[in-house]
């Protein structure tokens, strides 16, 4: 929620009401987004400030269990992604990706500490981080498969940027030359080597790319617009 400091505020889902509230700490503010995963007893509030802190909550009881300021310049959170320890989505979370809304664009990896011999709640740190080029402005969206993360850029070309998951090393990038200088808004790596991508455009549209994942080099396969709305 936009508030300083930040508040979250828990709805039960069969009658929208609001059934847990929990005001963050000064400076813990304007919380644009916030990762969870079914089963999983934390979320994470990420803050749209300078740097960015990551909160991590219990859910039950709607309880602040702990905090995690970035370093300089990994500012402004915009979107972020929880990984099990294979990389994937499917296991319990124990590492964070979060895009930052800078100029060159941020990608930062978050340990949750969920694994730790000497575990303690609420305990994180960071663990790696990449400073995109110039012109890869603004990390607007994130996925990952089980070897490498795809941050997609609010930028003009917009821009897939893929990076090795294991340390975040780029591999390469695609400017997706969309007509009339579309940007993106969201990218969701489907099945098949599939890439789905969200535009910021009126009537919005949902474009599907190819050949982007595995070992070869990137390219524009066939795009297809497939919704508008």
């Amino acid at each position: 929620m936009y508030a300083f400091p930040g508040i979250l505020l828990r709805l039960d889902k069969r009658t929208m009401a609001v059934s847990g509230r929990l005001t963050l700490q000064h400076g813990e503010d304007d919380v644009r987004w916030v990762e969870s995963a079914p089963g999983h007893p934390y979320l994470y509030a990420n803050t749209n400030t300078s740097p960015s802190r990551v909160v991590a909550v219990r859910k039950k009881g709607m309880k602040r269990v702990g905090t995690l300021v970035l370093q300089r310049g990994e500012d402004y959170a915009l979107c972020g992604l929880l990984r099990d320890a294979k990389g994937g989505a499917r296991g319990p979370p124990r590492t964070l990706l979060l895009g930052m809304n800078t100029s060159p664009g941020r990608v930062v990896r978050v340990d949750l500490g969920l694994s730790a011999a000497t575990w303690r709640e609420g305990q994180m740190a960071r663990t790696g981080g990449v400073v995109l080029r110039k012109g890869e402005s603004h990390v607007v969206a994130l996925d990952a498969d089980e070897r490498f993360v795809y941050a997609a850029t609010y930028s003009t070309p917009a821009l897939v940027v893929k990076l090795a998951l294991a340390d975040l090393k780029r591999v390469a990038a695609l400017s997706l030359k969309m007509p009339g200088g579309e940007k993106i808004t969201a990218l969701v790596h489907g099945s098949a080597g599939h890439f789905y991508v969200g535009t910021d455009t009126r009537p919005g549209t949902i474009v599907q790319l190819r050949g982007f994942d595995g070992d070869g080099a990137p390219h524009l396969a066939k795009r297809r617009r497939l919704l508008e709305a």
